[in-house]
């Protein structure tokens, strides 16, 4: 009784499939919200890559920036080079050429034209014809012909810094796309759980990571202490069926002390009626041996002091003496059988108390 009353107080009226069912209810739960605080988690590691992501960005597209300005300022610098290559190789043809007239100088005369322009201003009739002018020229057109080719190179390699730049901002911009396709779909999942659990949100945040760390929290805790009450139950059920089985032990020896107790008190009785018959037969005896006593005292009154002949008072002195002794064993027998039913009831009562 004490083992069934433990059991109803731990149940509270409560089946215990339904309390079973509440358990796998709350691992569920728990499990989903393990799973929530993982991805919420991950969705905040999402966020932090997805920053890192956009300042990558952002640097890629103002090195992209200055790489274009620099790509504008070299195009400039290049078609300045190439511009000035081509008038120092103008410049350069034309010094030749008048190198190449020395020798029509030295005929020319002051006022009279020229036979090859027809000009009567001859300016390079004196000195050394442009000789070192086209010097100059030459190395001036060298020097600039270097700078055009360094603005060249130049302007190839910022190219390929703009390609390399491009492909990297493209690159950076598929995986903030799907970062934030990931981000949405976690967001949108966190949603659905946080919706079917019911849970609050921080500040209007149903995404909160401390709300569902505090869900989980909480989930674990009724989930521990109705796992301790099952465990009670289902130690309270053990403790009850043993209880049962020791009650079926205790009435099955109480049952066999029955039996035994019925047992005694028929061998009790069966000798009692023993006594009762052994007490009768010994007191007709005694009656019987008064009777035989007081016949031989009324046969031996007529013969006085004397003795009869043939020894006859001897013979029935001796027949009354063995029959005394006859009477007196059984009569010790009779007392013997009276202490063993004093015993025996005795033991009844004893027995009678152990029930």
């Amino acid at each position: 009784q004490r083992a069934q009353a433990k059991l109803d107080g731990l149940l509270a009226g409560q089946d215990p499939a339904i309390l079973q069912q509440q358990f796998r209810t709350l691992q569920e739960r728990q499990s989903e919200l393990k799973l929530a605080v993982q991805q919420h988690a991950a969705q905040q590691e999402l966020d932090r890559r997805l920053q890192l992501i956009r300042l990558e960005q952002q640097s890629l597209a103002r090195q992209l920036q200055d790489c274009q300005s620099e790509g504008e300022a070299l195009s400039k610098e290049t078609q300045k080079t190439e511009e000035l290559v081509r008038a120092l190789n103008e410049h350069l043809r034309t010094a030749q050429v008048v190198a190449s007239l020395e020798q029509h100088r030295a005929q020319l005369t002051e006022g009279e034209p020229c036979p090859l322009c027809g000009s009567t201003e001859h300016p390079w009739a004196s000195g050394d014809g442009g000789a070192s002018e086209l010097v100059g020229i030459q190395k001036r057109l060298k020097q600039a012909e270097d700078d055009h080719r360094r603005c060249l190179a130049a302007l190839e390699e910022c190219r390929r810094k703009q390609e390399r730049l491009n492909a990297g901002l493209l690159a950076e911009t598929r995986r903030e796309s799907d970062t934030t396709t990931e981000i949405s779909k976690l967001s949108a999942h966190l949603r659905s759980v946080t919706e079917r659990l019911g849970l609050p949100g921080d500040a209007g945040d149903p995404l909160s990571g401390a709300s569902l760390q505090t869900a989980a929290t909480n989930t674990e805790s009724e989930l521990n202490v109705l796992n301790e009450r099952l465990a009670a139950i289902e130690k309270a059920r053990e403790e009850l069926a043993r209880a049962k089985d020791s009650e079926f032990e205790g009435e099955r020896n109480l049952q066999r002390a029955k039996d035994q107790l019925t047992t005694c008190l028929d061998e009790i009785r069966r000798r009692q009626d023993g006594i009762t018959e052994t007490e009768s037969r010994i007191q007709k005896g005694q009656e019987k041996a008064e009777t035989l006593e007081t016949k031989i005292m009324s046969m031996l009154q007529p013969f006085g002091e004397s003795v009869p002949e043939d020894g006859a008072e001897e013979k029935v002195s001796t027949t009354l003496g063995k029959r005394r002794t006859a009477y007196e064993e059984r009569y010790q027998k009779a007392a013997k059988l009276e202490l063993n039913r004093k015993d025996a009831e005795s033991a009844l009562t004893d027995a009678e108390e152990a029930v």
